[in-house]
């Protein structure tokens, strides 16, 4: 029982010690895993030569609706740049696919991560958008969805690097 108790507190004390604070500007993304819908293993490598957008949603997140649809626009406008959609959330991936189903429009890449990933990413609010430089850097976060906005703010970022 003993064991179990230290390998228990051993856990708690990784995940709290290992957990990234908020990410700052300039700060590198860690890989992250995750599956596509299809259930293939994915991983994210975000120094992949290219910019990219990655926006942390939810299925039970209203303005993860608005905002979807949205990334798929800016997705075709700037094709230069990687889209992830990564759900963090404990659901299945039955769930999450329904729920991409039902929006007019989504990203291409749909990732379904472990709810860790939200702790260790810091990330306090859904929608969460994080824009990276082509070197895994981070130029810009988004936090929420802002109705009079949209997604102006990440398009003005994303037009900035052309």
């Amino acid at each position: 029982m003993d064991v179990i108790k230290y390998a228990t507190s051993a856990l708690i004390f990784y995940l709290i010690t290992s957990t990234v604070n908020a990410l700052e500007l300039g700060e590198s993304v860690p890989p992250i895993i995750g599956k596509t819908l299809q259930g293939d293993l994915v991983r994210i490598q975000a120094a992949s030569g290219s910019p990219v957008v990655l926006n942390f949603f939810w299925v039970d997140c209203k303005p993860c609706v608005k905002e979807l649809p949205l990334l798929s626009e800016l997705e075709r406008e700037f094709p230069q740049v990687e889209f992830y959609a990564i759900h963090v959330e404990d659901v299945s991936h039955q769930a999450i696919e329904a729920f991409i189903n039902q929006l007019p429009a989504a990203p291409n890449r749909i990732i379904a991560a472990s709810p860790v990933l939200k702790e260790q990413l810091n990330i306090t609010g859904l929608p969460y958008t994080l824009l990276l430089s082509s070197e895994g850097e981070v130029i810009n976060t988004f936090v929420g969805y802002h109705e009079a906005e949209g997604v102006a703010p990440l398009r003005q970022a994303l037009s900035g690097l052309q």
